[in-house]
């Protein structure tokens, strides 16, 4: 038999995304010494819907305490974002630890390296595994969490896009359609 004929269709499925409590619970563990330091890129990646690489750079001097916690994020996308609590609570007791650098360095920095993507990427592969998910998340998923949750909550769809750093509702509903398929 032919090589092209042996071949079996297999319907894709759809791309699974966390609920709200699973992505509230892949940011609250303590099973790594450095716990503090993924707890809060992870709840401020669900919890703002910021690109990995914005997070990455965050500073303290980005991180505006008031009444609520925002995030001044620069760069192409400038934008002011608001942290919900369960994740301002995460990035305080990072601030908090002595170790967590200069006003001028990274906030999410171990022994002085920054975490590059692919530790945040693997951490959130194994947390994956580890739950027992259906395939591995990356932070993209994340980003999809976070704006079905606010459409939920019945959030403008023009406050996510901005939130999420597009300039426009076809952006993010472009970005929405490719990521289901």
């Amino acid at each position: 038999m032919d090589r092209a004929t042996s071949v079996v269709y297999r319907p894709m499925m759809p791309r699974f995304i966390p609920s709200s409590a699973q992505c509230i619970a892949l940011s609250s563990f303590e099973d790594r010494p450095d716990a503090a330091l993924f707890n809060a890129a992870f709840g401020l990646l669900y919890g703002t819907g910021m690109y990995l690489n914005e997070m990455l750079l965050l500073r303290p001097i980005d991180v505006a305490f008031a009444e609520r916690m925002r995030l001044l994020i620069s760069g192409f996308r400038a934008r002011t974002l608001p942290v919900p609590t369960g994740a301002a609570d995460r990035l305080a007791l990072l601030l908090g630890n002595e170790s967590a650098g200069t006003e001028d360095a990274s906030i999410f920095q171990k022994n002085g390296k920054t975490i590059v993507d692919m530790t945040v990427l693997k951490e959130l592969k194994r947390r994956s595994r580890l739950f027992g998910f259906p395939n591995e998340l990356g932070t993209t998923d994340l980003r999809i969490a976070f704006a079905r949750d606010m459409a939920e909550k019945a959030t403008p769809f023009e406050i996510i896009a901005h939130m999420m750093g597009y300039r426009s509702v076809n952006q993010l509903q472009a970005f929405l359609m490719r990521s289901a398929s």
